[in-house]
Parts: structure tokens; C-alpha cells; sequence
């Protein structure tokens, strides 16, 4: 089995905790929150989709980009598959409202 980390976050939909597994070759099933992850884990966190266990809403997870004795994770709502919201109250026939 290939060695990994966890690091826990939460939905920033539903606010729902989730883990996500980080295989890389010094994991030592060790258990993170996505505060201050440490160093030897924090250089292996490349950018990645998925989606959250409770609402099912896609999120993308990466590094923030601060200074560089921190690390934290950033969680954001992954909004390239969905529609471009409520165009239609602006167009000339949208909903009646003329």
C-alpha cells in the first residue's frame, strides 16, 4: 500500500467535513487539519477536484499562497460546469417582467 496522509477540511457548500488522502513517500497516516499542514506534507499538495461527501458539490483543492512558514489548504467551490446564473432577468424576454 502506498504510503499517504490525511487531511481534513471542511465544505464551504455545507460546511460538511471531509478527508482527503495525500499519497506521497513520506506519509505516515497522519491525520492534518487544513491549517498549518507541515512542510514535508504541504510540498506534495498539487491542485485537485473532487467533491464533497455530504452535498456531492465540486470542489478544488490546492495551496494558498502565503508566506512561506505556513501552510494551509484552500478549498473553493469548483464552478467551470455550471451556467452563468441569471442572465435571463437581464435579456428582453426574459421572465415576463417587460
Amino acid at each position: 500500500m502506498e504510503p499517504y496522509d490525511v487531511i481534513m477540511f471542511y465544505c464551504p457548500q455545507c460546511s460538511q467535513r471531509n478527508e482527503h488522502q495525500l499519497f506521497h513517500p513520506e506519509g505516515k497516516q497522519e491525520h492534518y487539519h487544513a491549517t498549518n499542514i507541515p512542510v514535508h506534507v504541504a510540498v506534495n499538495i498539487t491542485s485537485i477536484d473532487l467533491s464533497c461527501e455530504g452535498c456531492e458539490t465540486p470542489l478544488n483543492i490546492c495551496l494558498e499562497d502565503i508566506p512561506a512558514r505556513q501552510y494551509n489548504l484552500l478549498v473553493r467551490l469548483d464552478c467551470s460546469n455550471m451556467g452563468s446564473g441569471m442572465d435571463s432577468w437581464y435579456d428582453d424576454h426574459g421572465r415576463g417582467y417587460d
